[in-house]
This record gives C-alpha cells, structure tokens and sequence, in this order.
C-alpha cells in the first residue's frame, strides 16, 4: 500500500490494510473451492489430487463471509452450492424413507 511508504503512520490505513488481507484470505479460499479445470486439463493433471469441497469448509467460508461485510462473487456459487447439496440430502432421505415403504407393501422389491 502507499500509506507504507509514509513516514508516520495513519491508522485508518492499517485498518483497512487488515481488512483487505482478510477479504482476499477469504476470497483466495473460496476460489480453491468453486474452481473447476477444463476436462482437457483435468486429463492432463492427476484428477485424484483434486478435492471436493465439505459443506463444513462451505458453511464456515459463508459464516466468515456475513461478517466481513463484502462483496465477491464466490459468495454466489457457494450459496448455489449449499442449496443444491441441501436439496440433494433431502430428496436422498425421501426416497429412502419411501424405499423402505414400498418395501413394506412389495417385500419382493430388491434391496
């Protein structure tokens, strides 16, 4: 920043440099999670050296996220994300609630 290249010191540049540290801390982390190789790329690379992110490490990237106070874009594709695993666990749950229903009226089904 500029203001380090002042002698004296001004405090509302150190405390805006602290926050931009901590948005592009945030921002770095978000981006490790929602970016995605091309398949050409990905064929290239070892796949198996890319990891899915947890909800966990979702969640706490959003919690961090409200209290920040920024915007980024990442913050989208992270709620996309939560949305869409949340959708998926709970439609998972009803067809295994409705599996073992229909295995009560056909005991024949397969398991």
């Amino acid at each position: 920043m500029q203001s380090e290249k002042i002698a004296i010191e001004i405090e509302d540049a150190k405390t805006l440099k602290v926050f931009l540290d901590k948005a592009n801390d945030w921002v770095d982390r978000a981006a490790k999670l929602t970016f995605r190789k091309s398949k050409k790329r990905k064929i290239a690379d070892d796949v198996s050296a890319e990891r899915k992110p947890t909800l966990e490490e979702v969640e706490v990237l959003l919690t961090e996220y409200d209290a920040l106070s920024f915007e980024a874009p990442e913050y989208t594709t992270l709620q996309f994300f939560i949305k869409g695993a949340a959708r998926y666990l709970f439609f998972l749950s009803l067809f295994s609630l409705l599996g073992g229903a229909l295995k009560v009226i056909h005991p024949q089904l397969p398991r």
